[in-house]
C-alpha cells in the first residue's frame, strides 16, 4: 500500500492580551453538508450511510458492494473500509481499488461510488499512549449515475468536491475522504448523539467530519488510544461549526482561522505569535465567550455574512449573549474540553 506522510508546518500563538498555547488550524467546515467540501452525488450533500440499506437523512441507501463482478460485504472497522466476498476472502487497502459501492435515492435512482484508490496518512493529533501520530486510512471515491457510468466510463466525478484549502484540510490530500463507523452526528444539530457501528460516516478533506477523525474524535479513533466521550466530541464538533449556543447555529465561516488546544494533551504546540483568546468549549456550546472569531479576525465572508459584528446575530439567534470570559489563562479548562483562539 503506497503510504504518504502527512506533514504540517504547526505554528503556536499567543494571546495579545493573555497567553495561549493552542494547535493552529484553519477551521472551515463549519456546515457538515456544504457543496465545497462533503459527499457530494447528484445534488445530495450527505456524511453517512448504513451499511445494512436503511436510509440516511438524505433517503440515500446502500444497496451494495462488489469488485470485478464479484459481491462483497462492506464493513467498516476502526476506521478501514473492507470487503468480504462468498468465499470468506477478505478485500482490504489497495485490493479495494476499482471495488464499486452502490446507494440510490428515494425515487430509485441507482449510483456508484467507485473507489480509486486507498493509501495510509496519519492522524494530525498525537497519540497519548504511543507519542505518535497513528496510521489513518484514506480513500479516493468517485460517483456516477449507474445508467450514465454504463454508457460512459468517464462519467465518473470526485465525491469529495475540492478543498476550500490545502491548510484547511489538516494535510489530507485534497479530493479524499476518512471513511469510519459508529458516532452518529446529526448535521443540523451539531451533535454526537450515540455510537451505532451499523452506519459509517465519510469526511472529506476540508470537512468538519474528516476533522473529528483526525484530531481522535470518533469511536474508531480509540482504537489507537484516542479515549474521548460524546460529550467531547460533541464540543469539538461545535467548536468547528462556532455553535456558540449548542442550538445548531454556526456563528463562522469557512476558511476563518481557528487555534485551539484540548484538555487531554492531544493536540498542542508551542506560542510564537499573537492571537486573541475566543472562548471554552463543552458539549453545550461554550461556557464562555470572550471575542467571537469573526470579530477578532474579519474576513470579506465573515463581514458578508455577519456585517463587522456577529454580536448582535448571536444575540438574536440564542436569545442572550453567553457569559464573558473573564479568565484568559490557557492552562484553566475549568471543566471545558477545548480552548479556542483567533490569529491577529
Amino acid at each position: 500500500m503506497k503510504r504518504v506522510l502527512l506533514v504540517l508546518v504547526v505554528a503556536g500563538c499567543a494571546a495579545e492580551m493573555e497567553p495561549v498555547s493552542v494547535v493552529v488550524s484553519a477551521s472551515g467546515g463549519a456546515c457538515l453538508t456544504c457543496a465545497n467540501n462533503s459527499p457530494v452525488v447528484e445534488s445530495y450533500r450527505f456524511h453517512d450511510l448504513n451499511k445494512f440499506g436503511l436510509p440516511n437523512a438524505q433517503g440515500l441507501t446502500l444497496d451494495g458492494f462488489e469488485k470485478d463482478g464479484k459481491t462483497l460485504t462492506l464493513d467498516v472497522v476502526n476506521g478501514y473500509l473492507s470487503g468480504t466476498d462468498a468465499a470468506g476472502t477478505v478485500l482490504v487497502g489497495d485490493e479495494l481499488a476499482g471495488a464499486i459501492i452502490s446507494i440510490s435515492d428515494e425515487a430509485g435512482t441507482l449510483f456508484f461510488l467507485k473507489i480509486r484508490g486507498v493509501m495510509l496518512g496519519n492522524y494530525w493529533a498525537w497519540s497519548p499512549t504511543t507519542h505518535t501520530q497513528p496510521d489513518l486510512e484514506m480513500y479516493d471515491i468517485t460517483w456516477a449515475e449507474a445508467s450514465k457510468a454504463a454508457r460512459d466510463p468517464g462519467a465518473f466525478q470526485p465525491l469529495c468536491p475540492d478543498a476550500v484549502d490545502d491548510n484547511d484540510s489538516l494535510g489530507m490530500p485534497r479530493y479524499w475522504a476518512v471513511v469510519y463507523e459508529g458516532d452518529r452526528i446529526d448535521g443540523k444539530r451539531y451533535t454526537v448523539d450515540k455510537i451505532d457501528r451499523d452506519w459509517f460516516d465519510i469526511g472529506c478533506a476540508g470537512h468538519t467530519v474528516a476533522k473529528l477523525a483526525q484530531t481522535g474524535h470518533t469511536e474508531a479513533a480509540t482504537s489507537v488510544g484516542f479515549d474521548t466521550s460524546l460529550d467531547q466530541r460533541q464540543a469539538i464538533l461545535k467548536m468547528f461549526a462556532a455553535d456558540y449556543c449548542g442550538i445548531g447555529m454556526p456563528f463562522t465561516v469557512t476558511g476563518q482561522p481557528l487555534y485551539w488546544r484540548d484538555d487531554l494533551g492531544y493536540m498542542t504546540s508551542v506560542p510564537t505569535g499573537p492571537v486573541m483568546f475566543e472562548t471554552r468549549w463543552s458539549a453545550s456550546g461554550v461556557t464562555c465567550l470572550y471575542r467571537p472569531r469573526v470579530d477578532a479576525h474579519p474576513t470579506p465572508d465573515s463581514i458578508a455574512a455577519f456585517g463587522t459584528s456577529v454580536e448582535d446575530d448571536i444575540k438574536r439567534y440564542c436569545g442572550y449573549r453567553p457569559p464573558l470570559c473573564t479568565d484568559l489563562d490557557p492552562d484553566h479548562f475549568n471543566g471545558a474540553h477545548l480552548i479556542t483562539g483567533t490569529p491577529l
